[in-house]
């Protein structure tokens, strides 16, 4: 890759939970392992710890803990592989430079919901001290923190705890991530919050005027793509077919030209500036984007992108250039 890649999101550390050793395994299991990373020149995979929305209180945490285990797991079997180069943690900011040198790779560990602190700074920090670095404030539904973009009915987004959530990730150098919020959450955030935030992994609503009611609340109103952006943040686009495009022919699969589109949409909206990827592999079932198979596909968005007329300074910067500078600017 002529460019330090970086992926926004996957889910791909919770088919790792049974055996964490599956990650290195054939090839031919979920959306990407470390054989489908291999030859991408990709950088840095963020890592979400996704909480199931039937869990809350101590389920939820403990849940969450056993996640981790399973992530440290993952790169405790790397470290035994012996991998060159060899894969790592990323803490802070030295570490984002060093995964982004040519030839780097290390993973960022983000909790994807807010239901596992139980209400709590403390448990903020017990994540922390475990690696987190980035939070999605909730998922879908709503949690201690804030309402999710399923939500029904009138009501704020942030609650009181979310207020003081906001605050609290900046000091400690985690990054805000908006991805499944409400608007309204997105609103309160924004309003809040000092510096950069992103979406981690996102549709446009502009491609969803037919769509169900639920697939338009989870993707970014052009208001929202803006305000994120004008933070200094990013809006990154995902990979799953249905937040790309609304209805469709029958028949009619989601191609790359189809996921370009999108990206485009999202530049002249955010800017060159707001713009990265954050796949959600391993988070979607069903037909993935074609062309786009799995993480091994990578190399074919990018000439995807210069064929439809990206300059190369704007696939850089949608590449992973944006988000290693958001990253540069919130990790301690």
């Amino acid at each position: 890759m002529r460019h330090a890649a970086i992926d926004g999101h996957a889910d791909t550390i919770e088919r790792c939970l049974a055996d964490p050793s599956g990650f290195f395994g054939t090839g031919r299991h979920g959306h990407l392992d470390s054989v489908r990373l291999r030859g991408t020149g990709q950088n840095v995979q963020v890592m979400a710890v996704y909480t199931p929305p039937d869990r809350s209180g101590d389920s939820a945490y403990r849940y969450a803990v056993d996640f981790i285990g399973a992530y440290d797991a993952v790169l405790d079997c790397a470290a035994n592989r012996a991998l060159d180069p060899p894969w790592r943690r990323i803490l802070g900011r030295a570490d984002l430079e060093r995964a982004c040198r040519p030839g780097g790779f290390a993973f960022l560990l983000f909790m994807e919901g807010a239901s596992p602190l139980r209400g709590s700074l403390d448990d903020l920090d017990r994540f922390f001290a475990l690696g987190v670095r980035g939070l999605t404030i909730t998922h879908n539904h709503d949690n201690e923190a804030a309402r999710g973009c399923f939500a029904e009915g009138p009501g704020a987004g942030l609650t009181a705890f979310g207020r003081e959530l906001v605050p609290a990730l900046e000091s400690r150098g985690m990054v805000i991530d908006l991805a499944h919020a409400n608007d309204a959450t997105i609103r309160d955030t924004l309003a809040i919050a000092r510096g950069p935030v992103i979406d981690s992994h996102t549709g446009l609503r502009a491609f969803h005027a037919g769509s169900p009611p639920q697939l338009r609340a989870r993707a970014l109103g052009d208001d929202e793509a803006r305000a994120i952006a004008d933070t200094g943040g990013v809006v990154c686009i995902d990979f799953l077919p249905d937040h790309l495009k609304g209805p469709r022919e029958a028949g009619r699969r989601v191609g790359l030209a189809d996921l370009v589109e999108v990206i485009r949409r999202a530049v002249e909206v955010a800017g060159g500036d707001g713009v990265g990827l954050g796949s959600d592999w391993d988070g979607f079932g069903g037909d993935p984007v074609e062309g786009l198979e799995d993480a091994s596909c990578l190399p074919a968005l990018v000439a995807a992108l210069d064929a439809a007329g990206f300059s190369d300074e704007a696939v850089a910067k949608i590449l992973g250039g944006n988000l290693r500078r958001v990253f540069g600017s919130v990790l301690p």
